[in-house]
């Protein structure tokens, strides 16, 4: 076996290499162009966490040239000139107009906005790991320093990162949000003088199958031209029934469809994200059945949807260190392929491996 498991864990016997890593996550945040352009150069860290501090670095010395994100922050001050809206109920009650003065609301324009707030508390806590490099602790200490100070300090939780804004004039910013976020969820206290420890996000089971889904999926469609990429959902094929029992049936929603550009073949890819593409009991090995079931029922209940004669295939997909299967099958009159991407290869050998994956029905 190339690699040992643990329950719900990936663990490889040789370290995946970082950079695999790192360009794994930036094509499931679809931001590649971007993000391996921050990472140029910075992907021989030590760790995945030295790599993340020179990103949040060389991102904040690109805001700096940019310009920082800016918002209209509201504000109510009592005023000896008029700005803004005055509040009239407020300075009467207040008798402020005998004083020659207004109760007024106004907003101004600030860089105190929560994407801003979000990358100093980020680099506040990344300063605080254990392992860090010290060139790059003191290097994000002095990052602080450029930022303006009318950033306020903020406590991070979980929905901040869902309440930022990133639009057209603010897109560089989407790159180094989603860095905030996977370092806000991995980095663990360490129960001593506020340090902290950061968690292999390859064991993070909320996020990595996720990940590993957004990853296949815009892989496909910045890399390949022959199939529309996009995700389908299936109706249970001759379901019978009242409606309220039919609307009680699981909904079943691809992870990744990939459609011929001339309709002739559709591909159905399930991620799996699992420590083993096989599972063992006492006497064999199989493949995990509950994923066999699953992608044959997407097959045979999607064939009703598409143009008769349209060839269909299923690809269940698993990320793998130092082992590899490759497993093809026909069930049904349908083909079914089992497959493995060995994520400690070279990022070109990877690159390689999954165009050559879908290449025989393009």
């Amino acid at each position: 076996m190339g690699r040992a498991s643990t329950e719900g864990r990936i663990v490889a016997k040789q370290p995946i290499p970082i950079q695999n890593i790192y360009y794994l996550l930036c094509y499931a945040w679809n931001r590649f162009d971007v993000g391996k352009k921050i990472g140029s150069g910075a992907e021989q860290g030590a760790g995945i966490y030295d790599l993340f501090a020179k990103v949040l670095l060389h991102g904040i010395s690109t805001l700096k040239k940019r310009g920082l994100d800016r918002g209209y922050k509201g504000y109510k001050e009592d005023l000896g000139s008029l700005r803004g809206k005055v509040d009239f109920g407020d300075s009467l009650k207040r008798n402020l107009f005998s004083q020659l003065q207004a109760s007024c609301d106004f907003d101004v324009l600030s860089h105190n906005v929560l994407s801003n707030q979000i990358l100093k508390a980020t680099i506040k806590k990344l300063t605080l790991l254990e392992s860090l490099n010290g060139e790059l602790r003191h290097g994000l200490r002095s990052s602080l320093r450029l930022l303006p100070r009318e950033i306020e300090d903020i406590r991070l939780t979980s929905s901040c990162f869902k309440r930022v804004n990133i639009h057209g004039n603010n897109d560089y910013y989407g790159f180094l949000i989603k860095v905030c976020e996977l370092i806000y969820f991995n980095l663990l206290p360490t129960g001593k003088d506020g340090r902290y420890f950061f968690a292999d996000i390859l064991n993070d089971n909320k996020r990595m199958p996720g990940i590993f889904e957004g990853f296949i999926r815009n892989f496909y469609k910045l890399e390949q031209g022959a199939f529309n990429v996009g995700r389908d959902t299936i109706k249970w094929d001759s379901a019978e029934g009242s409606p309220e029992d039919i609307n009680l049936l699981p909904m079943m929603i691809t992870d990744i469809s990939l459609g011929s550009k001339n309709r002739e073949s559709k591909i159905i890819i399930e991620t799996k994200f699992y420590p083993e593409a096989l599972q063992e009991s006492q006497w064999k090995k199989t493949l995990h059945s509950q994923h066999l079931y699953q992608l044959h029922a997407y097959l045979n209940n999607i064939e009703s949807a598409v143009p008769v004669g349209t060839k269909l295939e299923g690809i269940l997909l698993y990320p793998t260190v130092n082992q590899h299967l490759d497993l093809n099958y026909v069930i049904k009159g349908k083909p079914l392929r089992v497959y493995t991407i060995d994520l400690n290869k070279s990022w070109e050998n990877i690159h390689q491996d999954l165009l050559n994956l879908i290449r025989t029905q393009a």
